[in-house]
């Protein structure tokens, strides 16, 4: 009965001290995109389309969202999990008296990965951080094409997917108000690139998300504040 006690007595003081070094929070920024083989294929549509038009959109930058939760170790070095989610599209377009065309693409990425973030430098409420994140990327395309010629109008719609790896170091700025920790980052998000699957085939055309990132992240220290809560409220008959 002892060593039952004990084993439970053990338990709870690794959860306390896992939850004393716990931090979740949310972030958004801004994101640019490469999408290289996209951007080509747009060009050789316009170039070998049968009447004049134009690539009036072409994969801009876009905000991003996400979440993230993490457990602070010894020696400066947190361990956790990111989700982040973005959008970027295309458009050719071309309109005259005789009809209207439109090719249309969204995409939209959600990235699953690894934290792993080494403190280099703390002065007061102050950190700076590298974090070295890695993980997979899926993304869902969905295409539009319009044609309306006099009276007759004609569309089609598809949707495709892809999947691939990344890899995101960035460099984090943060103040700590209390259990509020409030950060800024920026870095350079590096996508393998995902070969779109068209019918359960693998095409030649690839996603590429790698671009710039930069925005600012909002985190709270859920162990402290569960620790401080549970100092100020103690349990009954204690």
């Amino acid at each position: 009965m002892r060593k039952i006690f004990l084993n439970i007595f053990l338990a709870l003081q690794m959860l306390t001290t896992f939850a004393q070094s716990f931090e979740a929070g949310i972030t958004t920024g801004f994101s640019t995109f490469s999408m290289s083989d996209m951007k080509e294929e747009n060009a050789k549509s316009v170039e070998y389309s049968p009447f004049p038009s134009k690539v009036t959109s072409d994969f801009p930058g876009y905000f991003e969202f996400g979440g993230y939760f993490k457990h602070y170790f010894p020696r400066r070095y947190a361990l956790g999990l990111s989700y982040d989610y973005t959008s970027t599209g295309s458009r050719i377009a071309s309109s005259d008296y005789s009809g209207t065309y439109r090719f249309e693409e969204q995409l939209h990425s959600s990235s699953i990965g690894i934290i792993n973030n080494f403190e280099i430098i703390r002065v007061k409420y102050f950190s700076v951080s590298i974090e070295l994140n890695a993980g997979m990327v899926f993304s869902a395309i969905k295409v539009d094409e319009y044609l309306k010629v006099s009276d007759t109008v004609m569309t089609t719609n598809a949707s495709y997917t892809s999947t691939s790896l990344f890899l995101e170091p960035l460099a984090v700025l943060s103040y700590r108000i209390n259990v509020v920790d409030l950060g800024l980052y920026g870095g350079y998000y590096l996508d393998k690139g995902g070969y779109i699957t068209i019918g359960g085939q693998k095409s030649n055309l690839t996603t590429d998300w790698s671009g710039w990132r930069a925005g600012i992240r909002i985190g709270v220290d859920i162990g402290t504040l569960i620790w401080e809560k549970s100092k100020h409220n103690p349990v009954p008959g204690k």
